[in-house]
């Protein structure tokens, strides 16, 4: 199970800077035409948290997070944060990927978000979506996430679950720096941001 960034902690400056990665192969003819293809079905995502003024005690929550985590070698859950200015109900997250199927009943699935309510939240197989055969708990994921269970019908290895809600979206992601003294650190803090880069988990 995988910690949780303090972003409840301290809060990161308003609006989050994401970065989206679409992978797209652009190939080029010597008539000029192109021939674009997606390479992954789903973006990798990154965002940059700033801030604009923190307590002493509060850089060393998010230095302590830093080394705990050994720079880039740690993984740990971003969740967008919950607390002024930042609005959840407006946040609409769509086509959020989930899993693969295992085909057992048995097999839970944490889903990439914590959505307002989880009877408004769709879940898709291959892209349709499921009016049953399915719970979610709420908050009982990993880091607090919501859980998804099949009662029925569990998706097979090859299908592709994914889930449309309204929340807060979670990814579970690294540090982009692996080799940062403390002052190094904190000017990121107030600058440019430190980087957060989501691991990759489908094509």
């Amino acid at each position: 199970m995988a910690v949780n960034f303090p972003v409840t902690v301290v809060v990161p400056n308003y609006p989050l800077d994401y970065q989206t990665e679409f992978k797209t192969l652009v190939s080029v003819f010597d008539g000029g035409q192109e021939q674009r293809r997606r390479q992954w079905r789903f973006p990798k995502r990154s965002v940059a948290l700033s801030y604009s003024a923190l307590t002493i005690s509060q850089v060393t929550t998010l230095w302590q997070f830093y080394q705990d985590r050994t720079g880039s070698l740690g993984s740990f859950n971003f969740f967008e944060p919950d607390a002024s200015p930042y609005n959840t109900t407006n946040n609409n997250h769509r086509d959020q990927y989930v899993a693969r199927g295992t085909g057992s009943t048995a097999s839970t699935y944490t889903l990439p978000g914590i959505a307002l309510s989880t009877a408004n939240t769709t879940i898709l197989k291959n892209g349709t979506a499921l009016s049953s055969g399915y719970t979610i708990g709420s908050g009982t994921g990993d880091g607090g996430a919501d859980l998804l269970t099949f009662t029925s019908n569990a998706p097979a290895s090859t299908d592709v679950i994914t889930a449309d809600f309204t929340g807060r979206l979670r990814f579970t992601g690294r540090f982009a720096e692996d080799s940062l003294s403390r002052s190094q650190f904190e000017v990121q803090l107030f600058n440019q941001g430190i980087k957060i880069i989501e691991e990759k988990r489908s094509s």
